[in-house]
């Protein structure tokens, strides 16, 4: 075990990248752990690991040492979009204008759909975890700069209105996404919320597609 004096700005950071880089998967889909990475009390970074691990922190270190940091904060935003099959691919709605290179993407893939927000957030991280609670969904977030990328972790709980409920899609990934990249995460079945009574069901089916864009403010995202 060796401990190391990191800048306050970068730690949380090199906290988060070194555990992901600690953490190896194998043929079998399971996983590795090399090392171990922690902060002291003192904003310390307490990595446990052998020579060969101890050399490439310290490595790590000496590159980012005296480098001025500036904080960075990275915006994400997630669009919930409902689509359902149409004859033809027609226009988008205003609140979709930002996403429309993507959602034509997606029409090129299944068909052409109509689509509608379901619902917008926004929330910032700087490398923590972050969580916002919206009308229609949880997202439970944590995302930092490595080079040219974003590192994004994040979960997203979707669920129906009021008494409705028929149980929420869970979405958990963890990617590499270029700053400003419009990226579909995934899509699942959807079944918006119905009267108690209905019979109707949905007919055409439907589906929810999860979109999500990472910004990076205050910050040169260029290879170091």
């Amino acid at each position: 075990m060796k401990s190391y004096e990191v800048p306050a700005d970068d730690a949380i950071s090199l906290l988060n990248q070194l555990r992901d880089l600690f953490i190896v998967s194998k043929a079998d889909n399971s996983y590795t752990q090399l090392a171990r990475a922690s902060l002291s009390p003192d904003g310390r970074l307490v990595v446990v690991g052998d020579r060969e691990i101890q050399a490439g922190v310290k490595e790590l270190l000496t590159g980012i040492a005296g480098r001025k940091t500036t904080p960075r904060t990275i915006v994400v935003t997630y669009w919930l979009v409902s689509g359902r099959p149409a004859k033809a691919e027609g226009p988008l709605p205003g609140d979709l204008k930002a996403v429309a290179e993507a959602l034509h993407e997606v029409s090129l893939q299944t068909g052409p759909q109509e689509f509608s927000l379901w619902e917008q957030l926004q929330l910032a991280s700087n490398g923590i975890q972050s969580f916002l609670q919206g009308r229609h969904s949880t997202i439970k977030q944590s995302a930092d700069v490595a080079g040219d990328k974003v590192l994004l972790t994040t979960k997203i709980s979707a669920s129906h209105l009021s008494d409705h409920m028929l149980g929420p899609n869970n979405i958990e990934t963890k990617l590499e996404i270029a700053p400003d990249q419009t990226v579909v995460l995934a899509q699942t079945g959807f079944n918006p919320a119905e009267p108690i009574n209905s019979t109707a069901g949905n007919d055409p089916p439907m589906s929810l597609y999860y979109l999500v864009k990472a910004s990076v403010r205050n910050a040169d995202t260029r290879p170091r």
